[in-house]
């Protein structure tokens, strides 16, 4: 029976260890700070990792997230991709008015929703 290498023992809480035998990974403070910023971005832990370096997996981002820092899950809206020009005309349409542009859609989409406005919004299909 082959015995199995254990881990050396952590030194700083940051540490962790992907398996058995492994290199330790130890975080520092930028990489904290933008995977906290992140995670409150909506982002999940794959673009997290992502982000912070190509030796990060990301088990490890949740796994920190969770239950080392114990940030609350975020609630994530309803996420609507826009291409480039459109988001363009939706930012100068909003300054228009002195709004955001998420206040400003939130806005254009309440309204259309309590009054039913979809038939009048969106041209028939043929």
């Amino acid at each position: 029976m082959t015995k199995v290498k254990q881990p050396p023992p952590k030194r700083h809480h940051s540490e962790r260890y992907r398996f058995p035998g492994a290199t330790r990974e130890r975080w520092t403070r930028e990489q904290a700070a933008l995977a906290g910023f992140m995670h409150g971005q909506h982002h999940n832990s794959v673009d997290i990792a992502r982000a912070i370096g190509p030796d990060i997996v990301p088990a490890t981002v949740r796994a920190l997230i969770a239950r080392r820092w114990k940030l609350p899950k975020v609630e994530l809206g309803t996420v609507i991709e826009l291409p480039a020009h459109t988001r363009k005309k939706l930012e100068r349409l909003a300054e228009a008015r002195g709004m955001t542009p998420e206040a400003y859609l939130r806005k254009i989409v309440m309204a259309a929703i309590k009054d039913d406005l979809f038939e009048g919004i969106v041209p028939a299909e043929e």
